[in-house]
């Protein structure tokens, strides 16, 4: 287990093992996300973009099925290939969006975020259990990779 700092988990880092298996709690416990994720089946992945903008192998995959995440794990090369959504982004930009600083729809029309696989129409019927999720995953304690200056 964790050890603990200030009444909670030491922060984990972005898109590791140990943020994915807390995220998936926080999903799983999320009654938002039970209601407005109960008609999306499919998968997910959210990638750190490097300084060129081209994906690393820094990220996170879930499988969603009814409103339950039945999986979280950091992505492999073929969950990257595989996910019906995949969405990159710089470090800084993923910290404002999970400290509910900016918007994903917003941040991907406004190209903070750029949206790898799956496209904005077949997102837009899961807008309401996305921001569920990403606010599950704000409730993460989160430590960010360095950011080259």
């Amino acid at each position: 287990m964790p050890a603990r700092q200030s009444g909670g988990f030491m922060a984990a880092e972005l898109f590791s093992r140990g943020w994915a298996e807390r995220w998936r709690d926080e999903i799983n416990g999320s009654a938002a996300f039970r209601d407005l994720g109960a008609d999306w089946y499919g998968s997910l992945a959210l990638v750190v973009a490097g300084d060129d903008g081209a994906a690393h192998r820094r990220g996170v995959f879930v499988d969603l099925r009814g409103g339950v995440c039945e999986k979280a794990r950091p992505a492999t090369a073929r969950d990257l290939e595989r996910a019906g959504f995949v969405v990159a982004a710089r470090p800084e930009t993923w910290r404002d969006l999970l400290a509910g600083r900016t918007d994903l729809l917003f941040s991907i029309v406004l190209g903070r975020f750029h949206l790898e696989r799956g496209s904005l129409a077949e997102l837009k019927p899961h807008v309401a259990a996305a921001r569920a999720l990403l606010a599950a995953a704000g409730r993460v304690e989160t430590s960010y990779p360095a950011v080259r200056s």
